[in-house]
């Protein structure tokens, strides 16, 4: 065991295990390997770097720290962008309904929403009218008419997401009872956040993407499981 670890230290070999360990980590494409092998092939020259001549090659050692530095930094963020200790305690519920986002995401989302509870019935959407918010429902059904009637859908959906997505108008009119709880981000608000940060737009789009699918898939029984509000 001990030549096996002296062949390894040896200069020629390290810088090479180094070499090879930072190419296989730019292989990947998932960031956290990524960065723990780059952080490895750093410390593998830092050893090339201190054993490779009588005097250790210092001018090399610091730029290699700093990359080392600047590469550990980024893995620590990444480490707490997965971290659920990031999210409030009264947006934990909320998170774990939205699903699939990381909590850095969440976070993120949230800095552009905030959650309320209604104190009165309240227009969400218009039909033909483009959406001021998008909203999501976490307590409370939602009346929906379109087209000369009217039913309900359960809470736990977006409202406004087809027209975000799509850039057109509301395809419903929507509304709220007193007492439900929801969350709303201003759609101009969210669109220019959306535009500045990329995960954000790609965490909006694979929501509403979700929800839409759930909508389709439950289509006929959400029409036909609620009953029905009245006719316009």
């Amino acid at each position: 065991m001990y030549d096996v670890v002296e062949l390894v230290l040896q200069p020629d070999n390290v810088v090479y295990l180094a070499a090879a360990t930072q190419a296989a980590g730019l292989l990947l494409r998932a960031q956290l390997l990524l960065r723990l092998l780059l952080l490895a092939g750093s410390g593998f020259y830092l050893t090339y770097y201190a054993l490779a001549a009588a005097t250790p090659l210092w001018e090399a050692i610091a730029a290699e720290t700093l990359i080392a530095a600047a590469n550990g930094f980024g893995l620590a963020m990444l480490l707490l962008s997965r971290s659920r200790w990031l999210i409030p305690a009264e947006q934990a519920e909320l998170f774990d309904m939205l699903g699939e986002l990381e909590p850095g995401e969440f976070k993120t989302l949230m800095r552009y929403g905030r959650i309320r509870t209604l104190d009165e019935t309240e227009v969400l959407t218009v039909e033909g009218q483009v959406p001021d918010r998008l909203v999501y429902i976490i307590d409370g059904a939602v009346e929906i008419e379109k087209g000369g009637t009217r039913f309900d859908i359960p809470p736990r959906h977006f409202i406004g997401e087809i027209s975000l997505a799509l850039d057109t108008l509301a395809s419903a009119t929507t509304r709220a009872p007193a007492g439900a709880q929801i969350v709303e981000w201003p759609r101009e608000r969210l669109v220019r956040g959306m535009r500045r940060h990329h995960r954000l737009k790609l965490a909006v789009d694979a929501l509403i993407g979700k929800d839409m699918a759930r909508k389709v898939a439950a289509g006929g029984s959400i029409m036909t499981s609620f009953q029905p509000a009245g006719n316009a």
